[in-house]
């Protein structure tokens, strides 16, 4: 066995297959994939790198409307579980906790916020809501002091953060809405009560949402993305078709942001996403 082969053998055992992979199923649906995007994280007051950022833009005159996921990608040898209750989140709740750059805020304004199912691409207008991720078993020795769906969550949510951030001191003409995504290679299941049953009812899932709410509203609700690997194809054709439908029922909110507030700095230090 040459060089070559031993170095495709060593990256099959890691997990930029999945990455790549991944990457190629958003590419198909028409989203631009940029790979191993750097974000700087205030906690550690250093960069860290998110595996995937995937965005699909809409032209308004010289501004651009875009939906943004940043993507953790994970893989295992165990399946993974997210812990779900009913929704008990109101439609206001969700809606102005979304990750976005200040005048996608003035877009928001503009609409009902009561409806719903107009932000499906967001919030995936399931009953049920994650509170709980977790890992089934460990899969090796050096996982075994590490929680990596939390991380997984935390990575995705941070970049989502810090890109907004960095949204609004650019002078770029944008308007940006950004989504945490974790997609995993194994299956995904739900966990959640039974109704009239003491026992849990569990079943397998192909995608759903996910909140983590803290105690007294110490930082603001985040809702991300939980998908399996194997439906990734599925979720990117929903993803695109609500985020399409929200585009053509908006437009003249967009518009009308394009036209008056099309950055979010005057004067900042950033002229690219």
């Amino acid at each position: 066995m040459n060089v070559i082969d031993n170095i495709k053998n060593w990256i099959n055992t890691k997990g930029f297959p999945f990455e790549i992979n991944c990457a190629r199923e958003f590419q198909k649906h028409g989203f631009t994939v940029q790979p191993a995007i750097h974000y700087f994280d205030d906690e550690i007051q250093n960069y860290r790198e998110i595996d995937l950022c995937a965005f699909k833009g809409y032209a308004f005159g010289d501004c651009t409307f875009n939906l943004t996921l940043m993507i953790e990608c994970k893989t295992s040898d165990s399946p993974w579980i997210v812990f779900s209750h009913k929704d008990k989140f109101s439609t206001s709740q969700l809606i102005s906790n979304l990750i976005t750059s200040k005048n996608g805020l003035e877009l928001i304004k503009k609409i009902d916020v009561h409806e719903k199912e107009s932000f499906a691409f967001a919030f995936k207008n399931d009953e049920l809501v994650g509170y709980n991720f977790v890992q089934m078993g460990k899969s090796t020795t050096a996982d075994k002091d590490k929680d990596r769906a939390y991380e997984a969550l935390m990575q995705s949510s941070k970049a989502a953060l810090s890109l907004k951030d960095k949204s609004n001191e650019a002078t770029t003409k944008f308007c940006n809405i950004y989504i945490p995504v974790v997609i995993v290679d194994k299956n995904l299941f739900s966990a959640s009560d039974a109704i009239d049953s003491t026992d849990l009812h569990v079943e397998e899932i192909n995608f759903c949402k996910h909140a983590r709410l803290y105690a007294f509203n110490e930082r603001p609700l985040l809702v991300h993305h939980i998908v399996s690997g194997t439906h990734l194809e599925e979720y990117c054709q929903k993803i695109l078709q609500d985020f399409d439908s929200f585009v053509d029922k908006y437009k003249n909110e967009i518009a009308t942001i394009a036209l008056y507030n099309p950055s979010n700095s005057n004067k900042g230090k950033y002229t690219i996403m």
